[in-house]
């Protein structure tokens, strides 16, 4: 008979502990709704950050073509980017720096070497953001047009 007491005691207390932490969690739930409502709202509603045009950039190019092919040795490269932002053309002998205008138009003269040049722009806006784009052209030596390198070995030769 005292081993069916305790038992008994022990189940009654197990379930009253049940009981209790169901209670317990109810109260939290229903006493306190405006904390987790305010936190499922801040979850949903995230304010969208505004974009400032002066973070965004970006770059392209108008002339000439990717892969273009030339038969003068100095090419104008034009495009648009971000309003006064900085633009660099790299190429295997020569870089040279402009700026784009308030509406973000750009026009920079480069010189071109004989054969495939590689050129890389790159744009950067006065918050230091960045973005590069390649372009190739191929700067192709007419018969009318001497190469000024060919000119140079002969004029050595002499």
């Amino acid at each position: 008979m005292k081993s069916e007491v305790i038992i008994a005691i022990i189940i009654g207390f197990a379930i009253g502990l049940v009981i209790t932490f169901g209670i317990y969690q109810a109260q939290k739930l229903y006493l306190n709704p405006s904390k987790d409502k305010a936190t499922e709202e801040a979850n949903l509603i995230k304010p969208t950050p505004e974009t400032n045009p002066k973070d965004t950039q970006f770059i392209e190019i108008d002339s000439p073509a990717n892969f273009s092919l030339s038969t003068v040795d100095t090419i104008t490269v034009t495009g648009q980017t971000s309003p006064e932002a900085f633009v660099t053309i790299v190429s295997e002998t020569l870089d040279v720096i402009g700026q784009a205008d308030d509406d973000g138009n750009f026009e920079i003269e480069i010189e071109l070497e004989s054969g495939a040049n590689l050129l890389t722009l790159t744009s950067v806006n006065e918050n230091g953001n960045q973005i590069s784009k390649d372009l190739t052209v191929t700067y192709i030596v007419t018969e009318d047009e001497p190469n000024q390198q060919a000119t140079e070995e002969i004029s050595n030769e002499e």
